[in-house]
């Protein structure tokens, strides 16, 4: 007679996973009979909302060729960093951000992942290449949706993909970012020379609110630009147009990865 699991901890793969009662008994009516180990993906299939993933954190026996049982609790698993095995966490590799994401500040990852890597959905985290660990980006962390379970991403967007130096398929780090102070003042100036900006100060803020920015880092901001004529050319008349604006932090207070709020204030200065 093959042995039964007495009990299984399960963890919702994505973010819209659903935890509900009604969920797990539909989840012990598949499992039935099955065997699983905490190699298991599970898949719920739906024909009307989107399908459901969940991971094995733990089964109890922990022994392989072990089924599910009428007996079997299956439940799901609450987050307990205690409880979480320190080992070198699985390599990321980038990936492009989901469009929606774009100029957000966050980044994503699978949730088996964010375990292994000691940080929650909502949780700040340091961003940075192997090849330049002295240069921190900070961002919040998001789970990735289902078609990306599985393969070791980290989602995140072009800007944080320039400003760190790395492109599409090579390695990334993070690490969690317990603290991050508020930003009393940035200091926020055009990279390129004679251009006017004609976005205002609470236009920036509006658009960096809850981001979390650092000294050097670059922001792409679109807003109406006037480009000034050299001196030596001052006969031209000045370009104004609608353009994708490359933004860098001359300066933060305080000091290091800050985070923007409604009573920052911010200060743009100009290149002419």
């Amino acid at each position: 007679m093959t042995d039964t699991i007495n009990k299984i901890l399960l963890i919702p793969a994505t973010d819209d996973t659903p935890t509900s009662l009604e969920s797990l008994e539909g989840l012990k009516a598949k499992l039935l009979g099955k065997r699983v180990t905490t190699k298991t993906r599970i898949i719920i299939r739906h024909q009307r909302r989107p399908d459901a993933y969940y991971e094995v954190k733990e089964i109890i026996p922990d022994r392989d060729a072990l089924i599910v049982s009428l007996k079997t609790l299956i439940k799901f698993s609450t987050i307990n960093f205690d409880d979480i095995k320190r080992e070198n966490p699985s390599p990321l590799f980038v990936a492009d951000a989901y469009p929606t994401d774009e100029g957000r500040g966050v980044v994503r990852m699978e949730l088996s992942k964010m375990l292994e890597h000691r940080v929650k959905r909502g949780d700040k985290v340091l961003l940075f290449a192997p090849h330049r660990p002295d240069w921190q980006l900070g961002a919040y962390m998001l789970p990735v949706k289902h078609f990306d379970i599985g393969l070791n991403l980290l989602r995140i967007d072009y800007s944080f993909r320039g400003n760190l130096q790395i492109s599409v398929g090579q390695s990334v780090q993070i690490k969690p970012l317990p603290h991050v102070a508020p930003a009393e003042q940035l200091t926020i100036k055009p990279t390129e020379e004679r251009v006017k900006l004609f976005v205002g100060p609470e236009k920036l803020k509006k658009r960096l609110v809850k981001h979390l920015v650092t000294q050097g880092q670059v922001l792409m901001i679109k807003g109406k630009i006037r480009l000034i004529p050299p001196k030596d050319h001052q006969n031209l008349k000045p370009k104004v147009k609608m353009s994708n604006v490359s933004l860098v932090i001359d300066s933060t207070d305080p000091a290091g990865i800050v985070e923007v709020n409604q009573d920052t204030q911010i200060i743009v200065k100009e290149r002419i």
